[in-house]
C-alpha cells in the first residue's frame, strides 16, 4: 500500500502544530541552557562547521561523517517542556487521528522482525500512543512486550488502547530502567527514537546492558542523504530541534553502532511513497527550488542501480529515445 504524506500528517492539524511549536519553542529556547558548546563531532570526532539555526537552537554538521547536531544540546528541562507539554498531546492526537494509516508503516518493519526472531521478550523505547504495538498484533507475533516513554500522555494512551494490561508499560526515562539479570531482552527497538536522544553512546551503552545474548536492536531514523532531504535543505520536516537533537546518514549510523560493538546485519529503507509525496508537495507550495531535483539526479545518474530502475521506466512508459510501432490493416 502507497502512504503519501497527508494520511500521516492531516494539513489542519499540522498546521495547529505548526503554530503551537512555533509558540512553545521561543519559550523553550529562552530558557537557561549552560550546556557546553561541541568543537568536534558526537560521533566521529570529526571536525564541524555551522549549518543552520532553527527554532533558536543552532544546528552543526561534521565536515566528515556529515552527521547533523544541536550544538549546543538543549538541558533536560527544555526537553521536558516539550515531552511532557502542548506538542506532544497535539502530536498525539494527531498519530491516534491517523492511527490505522501509521500501523500501515509499521507492518513491513513486524515482518522484518519476525523473520529475525520469532520469539521472546521485546523492548520499545519511545512507543507514543502504540502504533507498532497495534501492528504487532495485527500480526499476531508472539513477542513479550514492554513498552517505554518519557512522556505522560503517551502512556496514558497506550493503557487506554491495552486496558487489559497484556503490555508492560514505563513511563520513565529508558536509562533508568532495571539491569538486572531477570529484566533482559531478546528484541529492543526504536522507531524514530533515537534522533531525540542526547546521549546516544550511553542509550547504546544502556541497551548493551539490557539485550540477551545474540538479541538484536532495530531502529528507524530520519535519512540526511534521502532523496527527500535532498530536495528539501532546511525546509526539511525533521529539522525540529530541540526534539530532534542527532540527525543521521548511512556512515555517521554505522560509525554510531559499530563504535558502541553493534555489527550491523541488515539495512533497509521503506515507505518511499511518503517522501515522494512530500516533495511534490514542497514543489507545489514553492518550498524547494527545482535546480535541487536536477541536483539530486544527477548525482542518481553515476548510480548503476538508478541507471537500471530509469531505463525500466523509461521503456515502461514509452519515454526513451525512440519509437516503435507495430500496426495491421483494420478491416
Amino acid at each position: 500500500m502507497k502512504i503519501r504524506v497527508n494520511d500521516v500528517h492531516p494539513v489542519k492539524k499540522t498546521e495547529q502544530i505548526r503554530t503551537l511549536i512555533k509558540k512553545v519553542i521561543n519559550d523553550v529556547a529562552r530558557m537557561e541552557n549552560n550546556n557546553r558548546l561541541l568543537s568536534q563531532c558526537p560521533i566521529c570526532n570529526g571536525q564541524i562547521d555551522f549549518f543552520t539555526n532553527i527554532n533558536g537552537f543552532d544546528l552543526f554538521s561534521c565536515n566528515d561523517c556529515e552527521h547533523i547536531f544541536c550544538n549546543p544540546y538543549p538541558t533536560y528541562e527544555q526537553l521536558n517542556r516539550c515531552y511532557n507539554g502542548e506538542i506532544k498531546k497535539l502530536e498525539n492526537e494527531i498519530f491516534l487521528e491517523t492511527f490505522d494509516k501509521r500501523v500501515e508503516i509499521f507492518l513491513p518493519r513486524v515482518d522484518l522482525l519476525c523473520r529475525l526472531k520469532k520469539d521472546g521478550k521485546l523492548l520499545d523505547i519511545g512507543s507514543a500512543v502504540g502504533v507498532f504495538i497495534d501492528a504487532l498484533e495485527k500480526r499476531n507475533s508472539r513477542y513479550h512486550i514492554t513498552c517505554c516513554d518519557i512522556s505522560r500522555d503517551s502512556c496514558e494512551q497506550l493503557r487506554k488502547k491495552n486496558p487489559d494490561q497484556s503490555i508492560n508499560i514505563i513511563c520513565d526515562d529508558f536509562m533508568n530502567l532495571d539491569e538486572s539479570s531477570n529484566n533482559k531482552f531478546d528484541i529492543i527497538t526504536l522507531w524514530d527514537t533515537i534522533e531525540h536522544i542526547i546521549d546516544v553512546d550511553g542509550l547504546l551503552g544502556k541497551i548493551k546492558r539490557l539485550l540477551n545474548p545474540n538479541g538484536i536492536i532495530a531502529f528507524s531514523t530520519p535519512n540526511t542523504q534521502s532523496f527527500l532531504w535532498s530536495i528539501a535543505g532546511t525546509n526539511h520536516p525533521q529539522l525540529t530541534p530541540p526534539t530532534h537533537l542527532n540527525l543521521f546518514n548511512t556512515k555517521s549510523a554505522h560509525l554510531l553502532l559499530n563504535k558502541n560493538g553493534f555489527n550491523v546485519i541488515e539495512q533497509h529503507s521503506l515507505n518511499a511513497s511518503i517522501d515522494i509525496s512530500f516533495v511534490k508537495n514542497l514543489i507545489k507550495n514553492k518550498q524547494a527550488p527545482i535546480q535541487n531535483i536536477g541536483n539530486f539526479f544527477q548525482q542518481c545518474l553515476n548510480d548503476p542501480m538508478f541507471d537500471e530502475m530509469l531505463e525500466k521506466y523509461l521503456v515502461s512508459s514509452h519515454k526513451a529515445g525512440n519509437l516503435i510501432f507495430i500496426a495491421k490493416f483494420s478491416q
